[in-house]
């Protein structure tokens, strides 16, 4: 197996694990989530931003998205797309396009597409489980 696909299938297990998938957010899907300024070991929130879907979500459903840029340990762009209702963010997952360093998971009625670059995969591990912990409360 190799290092992607096994980090691709560790944060999907994760994702499910920690969150469910019936798990709900705080406030309204569209709201903007309240995201950490700084996750240890090193990561920093850079930008964050309401953002169009980004390319390889389905634009049915009209997600509202936000992006999040945070630098310090590699760099990583994540979108958080907030649908109506869980199906329709369930939905969205499963026909949302795979890439290379991205990854997806979803938590209730949010969408959360992570794509990163020249990241350690335990540091890109930490800031995911923050963000997600932060999601559920």
């Amino acid at each position: 197996m190799n290092l992607r696909r096994a980090l691709t299938s560790l944060l999907f297990t994760a994702a499910l694990a920690g969150a469910g998938w019936t798990s709900a957010c705080g406030g309204g899907a569209g709201a903007q989530p309240d995201l950490p300024k700084s996750v240890a070991p090193g990561w920093t929130l850079a930008s964050y931003e309401r953002a169009a879907a980004p390319a390889g979500v389905p634009k049915e459903n009209a997600p509202e998205c936000w992006k999040a840029a945070y630098s310090g340990l590699g760099q990583v762009t994540m979108w958080l797309c907030g649908y109506a209702n869980e199906t329709g963010a369930f939905d969205a997952g499963q026909r949302t396009e795979t890439a290379p360093q991205r990854v997806k998971f979803q938590m209730g009625r949010r969408l959360v597409v992570v794509e990163y670059k020249d990241a350690r995969h335990t540091d890109l591990e930490a800031l995911i489980r923050t963000v997600q912990k932060r999601l559920k409360d």
